[in-house]
């Protein structure tokens, strides 16, 4: 799968699999989870930085799907687009909605979440357009400067996963 060294699931052993343990079976371990096997350190801080967002205090599994889903979009990241369809659409979206995301969070998610949708899809199209204005309007929707900060995290790190999936795949 990858061209460097890294360890599929069913040979993992020690912290590797213990990672590895973190993901349902239903869903399995992530392609580009499994590349950063290749460096364990790395790995387990990945993982980590999963834990995180899959507990996280102010934003949803499915809003988060959906900023990964966005920024796989973006960024052209197609194992992502098509990994957070799968979990979006689990989550109960329909097809249709999946479609109608990119153009008008607003048709998906409440005005709160797609407040935050559309502010992700802005700063990556045209961060340098982003102004005060534009986080005094998610504040005023009850975000805090972390889940802003964090929303805008999550998708720009899908943009590094990207690059690397892309680099080291087959």
């Amino acid at each position: 799968m990858f061209m460097i060294d890294y360890v599929p699931p069913e040979k993992a052993k020690g912290d590797i699999a213990e990672v590895y343990k973190t993901f349902p079976e239903s869903i399995g371990v992530p392609a580009p989870v499994q590349q950063f096997s290749a460096s364990p350190t790395l790995l387990k801080r990945k993982v980590e930085e999963l834990k995180y967002f899959m507990s996280h205090d102010e934003m949803e599994p499915a809003l988060l799907a959906a900023i990964r889903y966005l920024a796989a979009h973006h960024y052209g990241h197609s194992y992502c687009i098509n990994l957070n369809a799968k979990l979006l659409m689990a989550m109960g979206l329909e097809k249709h909605e999946l479609d109608q995301l990119a153009k008008s969070p607003e048709a998906v998610f409440e005005v709160r979440e797609a407040t935050l949708l559309n502010f992700v899809t802005q700063s990556l199209n045209s961060p340098d357009d982003i102004g005060q204005e534009d986080i005094d309007a998610l504040r005023e929707q009850a975000w805090s400067d972390t889940a802003i900060f964090d929303a805008m995290a999550q998708a720009v790190n899908i943009g590094g996963s990207g690059t690397l999936f892309r680099t080291f795949s087959k």
